[in-house]
């Protein structure tokens, strides 16, 4: 699960001198990369309104691409509007939400149970006071 285009296969970590082998990596120099279900061996790109943390989006896989060695997530003030099942009114209703975004999952594709995960994001905003109302999480 080594990207080709990664350079280091090992590190030897500060704090402690113990040498860390790499077991996987992603550099994302394949463009326009498709993430939607089946499409990729590490991830998968969500496609379903936010529900975990009262999340105000929808995700929406065709905002996430790939293009000169960067994984791009897109955020927009734009509504999405889907039908489902309320089991407790026992009906289908519009539910609509303001904002649309991506999320990329590993679940089932690579999972790990201990070691380091190391990652370098370009967080949404360029300043100290960042992009005011975004809530971009890595974990």
């Amino acid at each position: 699960m080594i990207d080709p285009d990664t350079m280091e296969l090992r590190t030897i970590r500060n704090r402690d001198h113990k040498e860390l082998t790499l077991v996987m990596s992603d550099e994302f120099n394949e463009d326009d990369r498709s993430f939607k279900p089946h499409d990729d061996r590490l991830f998968t790109a969500i496609h379903q309104p936010g529900s975990t943390n009262e999340e105000i989006q929808f995700y929406d896989s065709s905002y996430v691409s790939t293009r000169d060695g960067s994984l791009i997530l897109k955020t927009s003030a734009e509504k999405t509007t889907w039908t489902e099942y309320d089991v407790t009114l026992q009906r289908h209703h519009n539910m609509t939400r303001n904002y649309t975004s991506a999320m990329l999952q590993s679940w089932n594709q690579f999972c790990f149970t201990g070691g380091v995960l190391e990652m370098s994001i370009q967080l949404p905003g360029g300043s100290k006071e960042g992009a005011g109302g975004l809530w971009p999480a890595a974990w």
